[in-house]
């Protein structure tokens, strides 16, 4: 009987999800992931740009390096509902958005690439973790964010 209302629900969200328009990518970018050069080398100026535009979207500060600030955020609502279906079960841990961030200082620019992921930890301790490269919505909303940081430093 669970199963069958299991499925039913699957069905249903999946036919929801079809009738949906698809989204397009704002741009095309070499590595296929959100990315912008900014005309600075002032890492801590892009940095501090960054985190603040990542909490105001509600995410944590997880880990920080030179050339590298990783973030996550646990998913609400749907978007956690669909993730678990993805990648975990009923008893994984909910699930979590990463977005990294990669600097390089190249010649008189600052090259940012965005890598997104979605993750959850398993019963047992195993971590389950999907790449979001190909999620449309995602990659337009790193691509604005990264024109946001780039008009804010550049002069």
């Amino acid at each position: 009987m669970r199963a069958g209302l299991f499925w039913t629900a699957c069905l249903l969200g999946s036919a929801q999800l079809a009738c949906l328009p698809a989204v397009r990518r704002m741009a095309q970018t070499p590595s296929g992931r959100p990315e912008v050069d900014i005309a600075t080398t002032d890492l801590d100026a892009v940095k501090s740009q960054i985190v603040a535009h990542m909490q105001a979207m509600n995410y944590m500060l997880q880990d920080e390096s030179k050339f590298r600030l990783q973030f996550t955020k646990e998913l609400e609502g749907d978007q956690a509902m669909w993730a678990r279906l993805a990648i975990g079960n009923s008893y994984s841990t909910t699930p979590l958005a990463e977005v990294t961030f990669n600097l390089a200082a190249i010649r008189d620019a600052t090259h940012v690439v965005v890598f997104t992921a979605i993750s959850t930890q398993m019963p047992f301790g195993q971590v389950n973790r999907s790449d979001m490269k190909g999620n449309n919505a995602w990659f337009n909303d790193f691509c604005f964010l990264l024109k946001s940081v780039k008009y804010a430093v550049e002069p």
